[in-house]
């Protein structure tokens, strides 16, 4: 037997209080006779041995009251080995360990992630039994590796050895999903918990966590519908489900949840002044005070004192410049508290002189005022003329490249490659092959961005064909026909901005609202439109039907912006007016942003990078973990190939 409350049970000297009272009321007084008390002493003496008992009795309900009040506040638990009594005669075994980043908090000598480990082979040394079977898991990565079956235990040899894998399983930089645990183990084609070849007996999961809400609320709370399927499960499956929790009763945690550059992207000039911001939660109860320190390259920049309130978030900023163009790292570093990992933030800055952009001109002519992109060009122009950062570099360098000639680059027929560009701009393009598809779909899944003019030599039936690819494509609606069907139409629509707050539009018309007054579309491309979480409408037309005009399509790390009407002066006079270099500007700054995503990568992204292969030679990459002093050294061996990437 064990106690849940051990420390209780000192309490249980109480029981001693009744006993000294009954004793001290049986001291001895002196007798004095006399005659009236003769009847009543024969009486007593009578009823004495009745009156001993119920005396007696009387003491050992009171004492009794006392103890079993003291061992039901120390709430005793029958136990046979570590665990509570009603485990089968032969025992099948899941363990696992929560090795999310929260268990790392360590208060004292010991984190969670020691008194998890030490529960664990505690109750490996004590529970298991020759006969039994077990699993070894761990929250985040699955089974053990080598367990890809159950193993019996045979003796101390297999305890020993599975006390040595526990030893070495190390803490993930992520944090976790029970639900999503409990799906692999219980639920699927292949569960874990078959593996443990025990259909009709019973079976337990036991799982030693810092129980913290975030890994059981994620997906919608405990009313999940994955986690009732779990729990159906273990009555179907005969299974009992344990939690052990070792964290903390009152944690205090204060963490860097974000780092971002204030502009519309992490793509900046160089000596721009750029205005980053770091926010900070409190995960605790009670208030934070302390200090935050930016840095820049790992130099220190600023240093601040922050008071963040109980449970709330607060948002600080700093101006920093950066002084040569290349990929510059920024780290926001809080007061160290018991949970180090999440107390610093970073942030990978894109510092580049201009930003590069190609245009693909799907109507070119010798005549200006027939060409798709002259007013695309124009603006760019306007653009350089009008400098970018100190010392005269253009914010914006651009290369007109025809149809065949992007197709050529698309699929590696040119010296240069999709990926060489911050942003593509494609105008009134009418059909591209289904290698061009490909490399434009791979080039905006990396975190490229593409701004993209339909026109006149869009063919919707081509188009859908090409980019809709069943809803998965790069178009995000469906193309139908364009309206009006007459080339000129009496009626013309004003534009209807619906997101104000989507950067692009935030910065154009931040102060500016007259941008809009002026602008109408004679001319666009109708669609069907869809709910996806991944597209967002940006701007509508006016007139009965209320079309879409300019969508936004998230896809992989980059995203396409569509504008129904065209570039040019046909469908529209956008061209006359601020509206049209304004849009094409702050549209290219924020879609070059979105290959800073290449840059700055979340924990548990797949990352990938080329390099050409001529470089590839006797080079060595070096790749440093956030729980490592020491980074991960990878040599690089020329590939057979001596062209490509």
């Amino acid at each position: 037997m064990s106690f849940l409350n051990a420390s209780m049970l000192g309490w249980l000297a109480l029981g001693a209080i009744p006993i000294i009272i009954y004793l001290i009321n049986r001291q001895r007084f002196k007798r004095i006779w006399w005659a009236a008390m003769e009847f009543l002493l024969r009486a007593m003496k009578k009823n004495r041995r009745r009156l001993r008992i119920e005396n007696l009795l009387l003491l050992i309900i009171r004492t009794l009251i006392v103890l079993l009040l003291v061992l039901a506040v120390a709430r005793p638990v029958l136990q046979r080995g570590f665990l509570p009594i009603g485990t089968s005669k032969r025992k099948h075994v899941v363990l696992v360990l929560d090795n999310s980043y929260s268990m790392g908090y360590k208060v004292g000598a010991s984190s969670c992630f020691d008194r998890a480990k030490d529960w664990l082979k505690r109750y490996v040394d004590k529970d298991l039994l020759k006969g039994d079977r077990v699993l070894l898991c761990t929250m985040n990565e699955g089974l053990a590796q080598g367990d890809r079956q159950a193993r019996y235990v045979g003796g101390d040899s297999d305890k020993k050895m599975l006390k040595a894998q526990l030893d070495a399983v190390e803490l993930s930089n992520r944090g976790t999903d029970a639900v999503k645990l409990l799906s692999s183990l219980l639920l699927g084609k292949d569960p874990v918990i078959d593996r443990l070849e025990a259909p009709d007996e019973e079976k337990l999961i036991l799982i030693a966590t810092d129980m913290q809400e975030e890994a059981w609320t994620k997906q919608g709370g405990l009313e999940a519908k994955e986690l009732r399927e779990a729990v159906v499960a273990l009555a179907k499956k005969k299974t009992r489900l344990v939690l052990v929790d070792v964290g903390e009763e009152e944690a205090v945690n204060v963490a860097v949840t974000k780092v971002l550059a204030r502009a519309q992207s992490n793509v900046v000039g160089v000596r721009t002044p750029v205005k980053i911001l770091a926010e900070v939660r409190n995960h605790s109860s009670r208030e934070f005070s302390g200090t935050i320190t930016f840095t820049s390259d790992e130099v220190p920049q600023e240093t601040r004192r922050i008071t963040v309130p109980p449970n709330k978030s607060e948002t600080v900023h700093f101006n920093c410049e950066f002084p040569v163009k290349g990929a510059h790292s920024v780290t926001a570093r809080i007061a160290t508290d018991p949970l180090a990992v999440d107390n610093k933030g970073h942030l990978v800055v894109n510092v580049r002189s201009s930003v590069n952009v190609l245009v693909v001109n799907g109507k070119p002519s010798p005549q200006p005022i027939d060409d798709e992109v002259t007013n695309i060009l124009a603006a760019y122009r306007v653009l350089q003329k009008a400098g970018g950062p100190p010392g005269g570099e253009p914010l914006v360098d651009y290369e007109e490249k025809t149809v065949g000639e992007f197709e050529e680059m698309a699929v590696g027929g040119s010296r240069m490659r999709l990926e060489d560009f911050d942003a593509i701009v494609i105008a009134n393009v009418g059909s591209v092959t289904q290698d061009t598809r490909d490399a434009l779909n791979r080039y905006v899944e990396g975190g490229g961005g593409v701004l993209w003019f339909l026109g006149d030599r869009v063919d919707p039936v081509t188009m859908n064909d090409l980019f809709w690819e069943g809803g998965d494509g790069l178009l995000p609606f469906q193309l139908l026909e364009v309206f009006p069907q007459e080339e000129n139409p009496r009626n013309r629509y004003a534009l209807v901005v619906e997101r104000e707050e989507h950067p692009v539009f935030k910065e154009m018309l931040g102060g500016r609202p007259e941008v809009l007054e002026r602008p109408r579309i004679d001319r666009y491309m109708r669609s069907r439109e869809r709910s996806d979480k991944h597209i967002t409408v940006l701007a509508r037309a006016t007139g009965q039907d209320r079309a879409p005009i300019i969508v936004e399509r998230m896809f992989g790390k980059g995203c396409c912006i569509f504008v129904h009407t065209s570039a040019s002066p046909e469908w529209n006079n956008w061209c006359c007016f601020q509206f049209l270099p304004l849009f094409l500007y702050y549209s290219t700054y924020y879609l070059s942003g979105r290959g800073g995503a290449r840059r700055n990568i979340l924990v548990g992204e797949p990352f990938s990078i080329r390099v050409p292969a001529n470089k590839v030679s006797n080079m060595a990459v070096s790749v440093v973990l956030p729980t490592k002093e020491q980074p991960l050294t990878i040599s690089l061996t020329a590939p057979a190939q001596s062209g490509g990437r």
